[in-house]
């Protein structure tokens, strides 16, 4: 009867063991999917969300940082700032960093979305210094986040020259975790501010050498509207002929426009 009674134990303990690592296993399939496919992240989440009442404290809290980052992936607007707030609090206390460096950019995120940028962009800068770029298992997805939401900030405060850093930064992690069409269309970027400081060499340089590079990896149509400010500036210098090819090629080629040339 005894043995019987330890076979039981040890029976239950493997089952709740088992359970514990499909729950870490299914919030691992979340994170990793999160960046790409969004949908798919709150999909696994909702469903291991039924088993909350059986999560531990840390694991309860790992899942709420994950559904946050999942929820504002797929288009949510955050209305307070207080669950990331407390998940920052935990995981400065608890979590490994990329726990800590995600929490932080959350809270970032929730206090721009509440109109506080000069904070939101200071979790920012806190979130880049739990990153450590020299591990093997650096997650640069995050970090093409961070710094992409800090060029959305810069750009609506009218600062290019900060605009500038942070798509620097920002395309340089798109190389690492994107298609190279991504990358080319994240340094196509960059026109923004370069306009902004009037400097329409950099515009130029740009534009054109996305232009290129797109045709070379056969993407004509996102190649024909990269085409778009050159038109202007053309104009705006004179060169009428270089104007007018640029012109041909978007109307032709952009997609933009229909048979009649609407």
């Amino acid at each position: 009867m005894k043995q019987f009674l330890v076979f039981i134990f040890v029976l239950f303990a493997f089952l709740s063991c088992t359970e514990k690592r499909d729950y870490r296993d299914a919030l691992s399939r979340a994170r990793a999917v999160m960046y790409h496919d969004a949908d798919s992240a709150l999909a696994i989440l909702d469903s291991l969300g039924d088993h909350q009442s059986e999560f531990g404290s840390h694991f309860q809290k790992q899942y709420q940082l994950q559904l946050a980052a999942a929820e504002m992936k797929a288009g949510a607007v955050f209305t307070t700032d207080s669950l990331t707030k407390e998940l920052v609090d935990y995981f400065e206390a608890n979590g490994d960093d990329e726990d800590s460096a995600l929490a932080y950019y959350m809270y970032g995120c929730s206090l721009i979305d509440l109109g506080q940028s000069p904070e939101g962009l200071q979790a920012y800068y806190t979130a880049l210094s739990k990153v450590d770029t020299t591990k093997a298992d650096c997650n640069f997805e995050l970090l093409k986040n961070i710094y992409g939401q800090m060029s959305l900030v810069f750009h609506n405060q009218n600062l290019p020259q900060d605009e500038i850093w942070a798509l620097n930064h920002y395309v340089e992690n798109v190389k690492k975790t994107s298609t190279e069409k991504d990358y080319l269309l994240a340094k196509y970027e960059l026109v923004s501010p370069y306009i902004l400081l009037n400097d329409i060499d950099s515009v130029f340089y740009v534009s054109l050498g996305v232009y290129e590079d797109l045709k070379r990896i056969g993407d004509k149509q996102s190649a024909a509207r990269v085409l778009c400010p050159t038109i202007y500036y053309y104009m705006e210098r004179g060169e009428m002929e270089k104007a007018s090819w640029a012109k041909e090629i978007f109307e032709k080629e952009s997609g933009w426009y229909d048979e009649n040339g609407n």
